[in-house]
């Protein structure tokens, strides 16, 4: 059974940082995208991303995203979901 994301009740619980490396550094990062332009856009979190056993979860264009080719239905992150915006369809 995949897991669905409603986009709804999603809270989007990450946080998106851009830096640029040659000035600042960052301490943690789930997802580090490397831009044109030598900055470096950075997400912390979500919870459900960090839960996923099998990183069967992404962040695609500011949204959160299971692969469900990944996905094992073990359900960690449904219950790391603060909004319930995770659920076995």
């Amino acid at each position: 059974m995949p897991i669905r994301v409603d986009r709804t009740a999603c809270l989007k619980c990450f946080k998106k940082i851009t830096i640029d490396p040659r000035k600042e550094t960052v301490s943690w990062a789930d997802v580090v995208i490397p831009q044109a332009d030598g900055t470096l856009v950075i997400y912390q979190g979500p919870q459900c991303l960090a839960a996923c056993p099998v990183d069967a979860i992404r962040i695609v264009e500011d949204e959160v995203v299971v692969d469900e080719g990944a996905c094992v239905d073990c359900g960690a992150c449904i219950d790391e979901c603060l909004p319930g915006a995770l659920e076995l369809s």
